[in-house]
C-alpha cells in the first residue's frame, strides 16, 4: 500500500481498522521517513492495536464501534485535506490481501473446491475472488472454487440478507453496538459492501452463513486439540462454517476446502 501511495504522491494519510491493518501500516510507516499516518479505532478495539509511539504515527480512540471510528477518520481526513484509506474500496489493500491466497494456492497440489473466510466488510474475500479469476491464466488452478462466507450469528446482517434472497441491505439491518466473541468481524453496517459479496456467492455457487457463539467455541477448541492451533474466534468461525456445511451436505466428505485463519485476539470466552 505504501508503495502505491508513493506512486501517487501521497505522503500522509488517514485510516481506521479493527486492529490488524492499522498495526501493520503503522509499522510500515516507521520504515519510510517520507510517510506520516493517522489511525482511528473504536474504544472496544484498542487492545487489538499495536501502533508504535512515534512522531509520524498516531492512534485516536473514538467512543463507539468500528463504524463510528471510520466516520471520525473520514471527517478528520476531509478537514485536514488528507488522503483517506477507504479500506474495502482501496484496490492497493486488496492486492496485498490477495497475496495470502496466492501463496496458499502455490503450496497446494489441487484446486480447492470451497474457500471459506470470516467476513466483516469482506475485503479479503473480494481479493481472494480476484486472485481466483487470475490464477487459471497461470495454470495453477483449473476452475473457480465456491466461496463460503461466515459471520457470527449475533452480528450477521450479510447472512440475513443472503438467507432472505436480498442483494442489498437497508438501515433496518444495521446493528449499532455489536458485542460478541468474533470481534474482528463484528461489523454492524455492511450495506456498502454486501452487494459485492452477494454477487461472489451467487456467481460461484457459494453462500453467506452464520455461526453461533457455541459453534465458535467448539470450533476453536477443536482446532486446539486436533491441530495445535490457537486462533481467534473470527478465525474459528471458518471451521464452524465448514462443520455446518458438511453436516448439511453442502460440503462433501471428499471436498478440498481452503480456510483462512486470521485475526490476533486470543482471549477465551467468559464462562
Amino acid at each position: 500500500m505504501l508503495a502505491v501511495f508513493r506512486q501517487f504522491g501521497i505522503k500522509e494519510f488517514v485510516g481506521s481498522s479493527t486492529g490488524n491493518s492499522s498495526t501493520a501500516l503503522a509499522r510500515a510507516v516507521r520504515r519510510d521517513p517520507a510517510m506520516r499516518a493517522h489511525f482511528f479505532c473504536g474504544e472496544d478495539f484498542v487492545t487489538n492495536h499495536d501502533v508504535p509511539d512515534h512522531a509520524r504515527t498516531s492512534l485516536t480512540v473514538v467512543p463507539g464501534t468500528y463504524v463510528d471510528a471510520s466516520a471520525e477518520a473520514s471527517r478528520f481526513a476531509a478537514e485536514q485535506g488528507l488522503h483517506l484509506d477507504a479500506g474495502f474500496f482501496n484496490w492497493a489493500r486488496g492486492e496485498g490481501l490477495e497475496l495470502a491466497y496466492l501463496e496458499a494456492l502455490d503450496q497446494m497440489d489441487r484446486t480447492p473446491d470451497v474457500i471459506v473466510q470470516g467476513i466483516s466488510s469482506g475485503m479479503g474475500l473480494l481479493a481472494a475472488h480476484k486472485g481466483m479469476r487470475e490464477y487459471p491464466l497461470t495454470g495453477a488452478i483449473d476452475r473457480m472454487p465456491r466461496f463460503l462466507m461466515v459471520q457470527e450469528e449475533s452480528c450477521a446482517p450479510a447472512a440475513t440478507g443472503w438467507r432472505e434472497g436480498r442483494r442489498e441491505l437497508t438501515a433496518a439491518d444495521r446493528i449499532d453496538r455489536p458485542e460478541e466473541l468474533a470481534t474482528a468481524i463484528l461489523l454492524g453496517d455492511g450495506a456498502p459492501y454486501y452487494p459485492y459479496l452477494y454477487d461472489i456467492a451467487s456467481e460461484t455457487g457459494g453462500a453467506v452463513g452464520s455461526a453461533s457463539r457455541r459453534e465458535l467455541v467448539e470450533a476453536r477448541t477443536m482446532l486446539r486439540e486436533l491441530e495445535g492451533l490457537d486462533v481467534c474466534y473470527a478465525a474459528a468461525a471458518t471451521i464452524a462454517a465448514v462443520r455446518n456445511g458438511a453436516a448439511a451436505g453442502r460440503i462433501g466428505e471428499d471436498a478440498t476446502v481452503l480456510v483462512s485463519l486470521t485475526g490476533r485476539s486470543r482471549t477465551d470466552a467468559p464462562a
